[in-house]
């Protein structure tokens, strides 16, 4: 495959959501669904058996799983038929499911380039503990994920996610760096920075009470906010309300690891209704599947499913920006002519996701955020043809799109 850049009067593109991702997946779910019709095969067989991750073996368990959960939540072998073979609704409407999958990408470039991983716990007299790490919540939840991670990693004082207050000091005068919010790694590659934080807060820990129950600190251990060995013990608030109540802090700063980051396998099942005499396509169901590792925060990765199918449906449908042929003026520069998906253009959106590839964080948690857009432009357009039986392989599937296709202007 041979791609080059070219300059034009058009509006440049800039960093999104996946940046290449969904184009790339435009042509790679477009290519398995073509071969796969070619060779008279089920083009989700196809790629279970021909497709691998770097990382894994064949067969993959990841990408059968991901596959699996996405074709039978759509009716894949139920719903799919022959391209432009299935039935006719209301005379002239006609349904069709597609698919596509991603085999994710690899970051060891990208966390090579971040440098430092920082983070700072402040363990205060009255048992609350104050998080800086120096993340900036773009709307993914990361703070959010990050407060459970501590209360993970602090397991062993007994501590509540509701008795960490989160800092986030972003300075770049007096603050901690930044681990860049990007590639889908902010919440596991952070995680691992707190699992290291909480290690060292323990080994404090156990070295002040070491002298108070006159036992050494090797025999010492922590469980649920009791320090204990030789038969002695006392709680962490006890052993601090003993000093001179000066919180107890620790700050770690580490480079992240570089094998296993990024994002595993990812798939989208779509069902679609093409109406033939105006040409409109509707989504009827979207299935977005996500094996991310280790799930940190359900209803957040739930939510970051969701908000790319969003997102997906723009780029699939409506967006585009329109120019004067003339004069090169962009004639739809507004959110009114420009269309974005809002709720009520939302078919019913169903979150899958799987924990089977372990990724090489203290938690196996691996990326899921950019990768909820990328199959689905694909996934509809190859529903769209299953529907049909003629491809749109230009973006968004406009009304006049598949009138063209089907030859009726």
């Amino acid at each position: 495959m041979e791609s080059y850049a070219v300059y034009t009067n058009h509006i440049p593109g800039c960093m999104m959501r996946g940046v290449g991702n969904s184009q790339f997946n435009f042509i790679f779910g477009r290519m398995i669904d073509g071969i796969a019709e070619s060779l008279n095969m089920d083009p989700v067989d196809l790629a279970v058996k021909n497709f691998t991750h770097s990382w894994g073996t064949v067969p993959d368990k990841s990408l059968q799983a991901v596959l699996a959960a996405g074709a039978s939540r759509i009716g894949w072998v139920e719903k799919r038929h022959k391209p432009g073979e299935g039935p006719v609704f209301e005379g002239t409407k006609r349904r069709g499911v597609g698919f596509s999958m991603h085999p994710g990408w690899h970051a060891e470039w990208q966390e090579e380039r971040r440098g430092q991983v920082q983070v700072k716990m402040t363990l205060y007299p009255d048992g609350t503990v104050t998080l800086d790490a120096p993340t900036v919540e773009t709307g993914t939840g990361s703070n959010t994920c990050n407060v459970l991670g501590c209360a993970e990693a602090l397991g062993f004082l007994g501590i509540h996610p509701e008795q960490i207050s989160w800092v986030g000091t972003i300075d770049t005068d007096s603050g901690m760096r930044d681990c860049v919010q990007t590639d889908s790694a902010v919440s596991f590659l952070q995680s691992e920075v707190m699992v290291v934080a909480a290690k060292e807060m323990k080994q404090k820990l156990l070295a002040l009470a070491a002298p108070v129950l006159e036992v050494p600190a090797d025999q010492l251990d922590i469980h649920n906010g009791v320090i204990s060995g030789a038969g002695k013990t006392i709680t962490v608030q006890e052993l601090l309300w003993k000093g001179d109540l000066v919180p107890l802090s620790v700050f770690v700063s580490r480079r992240p690891s570089t094998t296993k980051t990024g994002v595993p396998y990812i798939a989208s099942f779509a069902e679609v209704e093409v109406d033939t005499a105006t040409g409109r396509t509707q989504v009827l169901k979207l299935v977005i599947i996500n094996d991310c590792g280790t799930v940190m925060y359900a209803s957040g990765a739930e939510a970051q499913q969701i908000g790319g199918q969003v997102m997906a449906l723009g780029e699939a449908l409506t967006e585009e920006i329109i120019y004067d042929p003339v004069h090169g003026v962009p004639l739809n520069f507004n959110f009114i002519d420009y269309k974005i998906p809002t709720i009520l253009d939302m078919p019913p959106v169903e979150p899958v996701l799987l924990e089977i590839w372990r990724g090489d964080g203290e938690y196996g948690a691996c990326g899921i955020g950019e990768g909820t857009l990328t199959c689905t432009p694909r996934a509809v357009a190859n529903a769209v043809y299953n529907a049909i039986g003629v491809r749109v392989d230009e973006l968004p599937i406009s009304s006049d799109r598949v009138l063209k296709a089907l030859g009726i202007i």
